[in-house]
């Protein structure tokens, strides 16, 4: 069953339901005791409407929401986030958008990391002989695949990202096998070539440059 909450018109309190509530016409607030329509098409919010609603408000992404709920800067639930929850996403959004504060950020950085960070992957010249070879069979299937459906247009494509391409866990054995490597040296750089080998394919059929 999906989350919902609603956030009462008399106090402002929002209320969360617990495992076993299912709330359904008029509940009380758990604040001040009004009662409030709860309506599925307006009053209710699920879990990903929460997490749209501080995108939209704060300016960061989704993904970057995950990341600060990972460090202890956001509430697991956004439903409990306060004010001051999203003053903090605020002040990250802004120094996010700050190049002054980026360059400081990155110059006590290390070269080679920052190099990582600017270029997620190394030229085809400098990746290692299981990395190129990750790599091709990412592009070989990538072109198998994307190029099997000629009559959608290449945005449309996109969303066969990872459909039926090798899986990582697949991709992650077959290393283990072939080149004896464990599972926490190949699979951060499987999922970084895995991404490059779509993006490289995909700007192929849209007809921009290939890039290397």
């Amino acid at each position: 069953m999906k989350k919902i909450a609603f956030t009462c018109s008399s106090c402002g309190f929002l209320n969360v339901p617990a495992p076993g509530d299912d709330w359904r016409g008029f509940q009380p607030c758990r604040h001040c005791g009004a009662l409030e329509r709860v309506a599925a098409d307006r009053e209710v919010r699920t879990a990903r409407k929460l997490y749209r609603e501080l995108a939209v408000k704060t300016g960061l992404s989704v993904g970057m929401i995950l990341k600060l709920q990972k460090r202890g800067l956001l509430p697991r639930d956004l439903a409990t986030r306060s004010w001051l929850h999203e003053t903090v996403a605020s002040a990250v959004a802004l120094a996010v958008g700050s190049e002054e504060i980026l360059r400081g950020g990155l110059a006590r950085l290390p070269k080679k990391h920052r190099k990582t960070l600017v270029h997620d992957v190394p030229s085809d010249g400098h990746l290692t002989r299981w990395q190129r070879d990750v790599l091709n069979r990412y592009l070989k299937e990538y072109q198998e695949d994307l190029a099997n459906c000629p009559k959608q247009p290449a945005e449309k494509r996109g969303q066969r990202y990872g459909s039926v391409v090798t899986s990582i866990p697949d991709m992650i054995r077959y290393l283990e096998e072939q080149h004896r490597l464990s599972p926490a040296t190949s699979r951060p750089w499987i999922k970084r070539l895995k991404k490059a080998a779509y993006n490289r394919v995909l700007r192929a059929l849209k007809g921009g440059p290939h890039g290397k």
